[in-house]
């Protein structure tokens, strides 16, 4: 792929395979960095976990750096990190 093209499909965009789209998870409203733990809470409520792709796509959307993300996914314990063996199987 050459650096203009774009890929298939990204991790936020609707698919079978993952459900719906992250801004309708939230209602189709306008992306805002204060809500990111409630935007956490519920992609963790539709999918059961948080995987690196929900962490991406969060990311991408409101336009932070993931680690960002990641940071506020792994502080709080209630929220599930999809691990990359179970990502990677599938297996959760």
């Amino acid at each position: 792929m050459s650096g203009k093209e774009k890929p298939e499909r990204l991790p936020h965009e609707a698919s079978a395979a993952t459900g719906p789209s992250l801004p309708a998870l939230f209602d189709d409203a306008p992306p805002r960095r204060d809500l990111l733990i409630e935007y956490l809470h519920r992609v963790q409520d539709s999918y059961g976990c948080i995987s690196t792709a929900h962490v991406q796509a969060l990311a991408r959307w409101l336009k932070v750096p993931a680690v960002e993300v990641e940071e506020v996914a792994t502080f709080y314990h209630h929220f599930d990190r999809e691990t990359v063996e179970h990502e990677a199987t599938g297996v959760v």
